[in-house]
């Protein structure tokens, strides 16, 4: 899904819309929180994170 969106925001938004660096600064840290939360995921169904 980071993919695709970051695929989609390079091409398939207007330039106007680019132009501007919040919706990019936005972007990119739902990307890190997505990927986190991905790492954190797989981690804990093989049982590697701390119990809680």
């Amino acid at each position: 899904m980071v993919v695709a969106a970051w695929r989609l925001c390079s091409t398939g938004v207007d330039r106007r819309f680019r132009s501007s660096p919040w919706p990019t600064a936005a972007l990119a840290l739902s990307s890190v929180a997505v990927v986190c939360l991905g790492v954190y995921g797989v981690l804990d169904t093989l049982g590697l994170t701390p119990a809680g």
